[in-house]
């Protein structure tokens, strides 16, 4: 999987959902009258435990804030869409040994644009 132009270490967890973008509009008789605009794709990646170095990669892949290219899998080939990221990275930083430090349980979504 690639972020931008970063590779990053493949989450232990991946799903792809479709996010409906639509608008409710109600008619002058009173019936409520729904119109899809588009249907986008939202990523969710999770991962159990990640190093320092593959967590500041992503982090690194994020900066910017701006929306940015992600290549993913997809029924054996791969795809590229451009997306963004509402909420960053999710991570807890936890002691693994007495002079070494990972990150758990690490979450991050992205939308399409």
């Amino acid at each position: 999987m690639i972020i931008g132009s970063t590779t990053i270490a493949y989450p232990t967890s991946f799903t792809i959902e479709p996010v409906e973008i639509s608008r409710k509009l109600q008619t002058s008789s009173g019936k409520t009258v729904k119109e899809v605009i588009a249907t986008k794709k939202k990523f969710t990646l999770q991962w159990n435990i990640l190093r320092g170095a593959q967590y500041q990669a992503i982090l690194t892949a994020l900066a910017g804030g701006s929306f940015l290219t992600f290549t993913y899998p997809n029924n054996n080939t791969t795809a590229t869409v451009t997306v963004y990221s509402d909420n960053g990275l999710k991570a807890r930083l936890a002691n693994q040994h007495i002079t070494s430090w990972v990150y758990k349980d690490i979450e991050l979504v992205l939308q399409e644009q």
